[in-house]
């Protein structure tokens, strides 16, 4: 009962296999109470509170373990979700940027720098970290976030050309048209 890491790994399997989120909490509860300065269990705990949907919870005990573990790329990246989640994007990209200061290659991480950026309005450095996120990973979702980006930029683009063509195929239905009704009423037919 008091084996920490047998009830962190119950927690995970709880939080991943069935998304049970409240046994996992609890496990994860019985973990830090035979490990009360495990930085990896908070860190864990708290992403389960902000896979809840419960982002200041998570946001308290994830900092709770940045103290005890402040240059953990994860537990980095985690901070920034739930700090893009608040909307709090500036301190989301120091977050993901910590991250991949520690650990340059790691794509949770910079697909969250993406998204902050975007949702800050920085389409460009968001399409850069996409990008980056779909090399390091060779993972096509970020290359989907990238076209959907883009899509997004352009939308007024492909609105006009998508209302240009319909306008220029009712020209071209209504000229037919015509054109039919006029040889029905021609003389001599």
């Amino acid at each position: 009962p008091a084996y920490g890491r047998a009830h962190a790994g119950l927690a995970g399997l709880y939080a991943e296999a069935s998304s049970d989120y409240d046994k996992a909490i609890d496990e994860y509860r019985l973990a830090l109470s035979a490990e009360p300065e495990n930085p990896a269990y908070l860190y864990d705990m708290g992403w389960v509170y902000y896979r809840k949907g419960m982002t200041d919870e998570a946001l308290k005990i994830l900092t709770e373990a940045s103290i005890l573990s402040p240059d953990d790329p994860a537990g980095r990246a985690k901070i920034g979700w739930a700090r893009l989640r608040r909307k709090e994007y500036k301190a989301a990209i120091e977050e993901f940027q910590r991250a991949l200061r520690a650990q340059p290659t790691y794509t949770f991480a910079r697909f969250g720098l993406a998204r902050a950026l975007q949702a800050e309005g920085n389409g460009d450095a968001a399409a850069v970290e996409y990008k980056r996120a779909w090399r390091e990973a060779n993972n096509d979702i970020y290359l989907l976030y990238l076209v959907k980006l883009y899509l997004q930029r352009s939308l007024w683009v492909i609105l006009l050309a998508v209302v240009s063509a319909m306008g220029l195929t009712l020209v071209w239905l209504m000229r037919r048209r015509g054109l039919r009704q006029a040889s029905e009423t021609a003389p001599g037919k």
